[in-house]
């Protein structure tokens, strides 16, 4: 294939592959066991040579193996599984999936760029394409390729740039307003309701179409995409806990320069305030068991409040 899309099924989740990387489709019955330790599931013969197969779900996400990974270890994988071949950073590469459905798109689509999120997701994933109005991952199969060691000397720290940098405030702006608001999504940290600059929020929206992105780090649970701009939507619950209701608020917000400008979603409570700071605001006593992501306590109008460092925050979690 030359043009248009390649989209591989693994459980329920769908990722993109360009067809120009894509040489040839073909059923996992052709697949042999591999016998090699390299974490292949078997192996292919193309073109006269033989080439290994990867479980393309094993290699995403190793804790959630999806059913195509059952093949591994089998002399012929399960009826109606498929394999695509693809260019390989060391030649050509099988990968298994669920489902694999060819799309002769003729009208050009445009990659959105990921957000940094850690340096193996960001290196997996070209970005994230819009298909009949729906968000789906692009791979990139030469960095995803296992059989090269990646670069891990990259530090998850690193925060490239951006194009959406933060507003500097003007030096006659006075106080800026806060918005107050309740998160079941951000951690504990001694106060009922949280306050962060009006400034730095860009919208409250009533629902986002959240992607999960393998690679991610567990408060990270995917992106999603708001007007052009795909962003990291976070909790910092335990898997467990974390619920998806029909119709929950996200507030998106812009970091600050450390974060270079960079936008994150989480959910919020439908209660939500403005605040002008007054000299009547006092700041609450703070201890040693204060968050180092919380600027401040303040009581306010007869309520404990955190001033969030949403840079802080995320740079100690790991959610550049």
């Amino acid at each position: 294939m030359t043009g248009g899309l390649v989209a591989c099924t693994i459980g329920t989740r769908q990722y993109a592959m360009r067809g120009a990387d894509v040489r040839e489709i073909v059923r996992a019955e052709r697949m042999r066991p591999s016998g090699r330790s390299d974490g292949s599931t078997g192996t292919l013969v193309v073109a006269g040579n033989s080439i290994p197969v990867y479980s393309l779900g094993a290699v995403l996400d190793n804790t959630t193996a999806s059913s195509a990974s059952g093949a591994a270890g089998t002399d012929a994988a399960p009826s109606g599984h498929h394999i695509v071949v693809t260019h390989g950073s060391q030649g050509p590469i099988g990968w298994l999936a669920d489902r694999i459905v060819r799309s002769h798109l003729t009208e050009r689509f445009d990659v959105l760029p990921l957000p940094f999120l850690t340096s193996v997701s960001n290196g997996w994933f070209e970005g994230v394409l819009i298909v009949e109005g729906s968000p789906l991952l692009l791979l990139s199969p030469r960095r995803l390729d296992p059989r090269v060691a990646r670069d891990r000397a990259r530090s998850d720290a690193a925060i490239p740039e951006t194009d959406a940098p933060a507003a500097s405030p003007s030096a006659d702006a006075g106080p800026p307003l806060v918005v107050m608001f309740s998160s079941p999504a951000l951690p504990r940290c001694g106060a009922p309701r949280y306050a962060l600059s009006a400034r730095r929020i860009a919208a409250v929206v009533q629902s986002l179409d959240v992607t999960p992105v393998p690679g991610c780090p567990p408060h990270v649970t995917g992106v999603a995409v708001w007007r052009g701009l795909v962003m990291p939507v976070i909790d910092f619950r335990p898997t467990g806990e974390r619920t998806t209701i029909e119709g929950t608020r996200f507030l998106i917000a812009r970091c600050g320069r450390t974060l270079r400008g960079g936008s994150v979603a989480f959910a919020v409570d439908s209660e939500l305030g403005l605040h002008k700071p007054t000299a009547e605001d006092r700041e609450a006593d703070g201890d040693d068991s204060t968050p180092s992501f919380i600027a401040g306590m303040f009581n306010v109008l007869g309520d404990r409040l955190a001033l969030l460092d949403l840079d802080t925050l995320l740079c100690s979690s790991g959610a550049q």
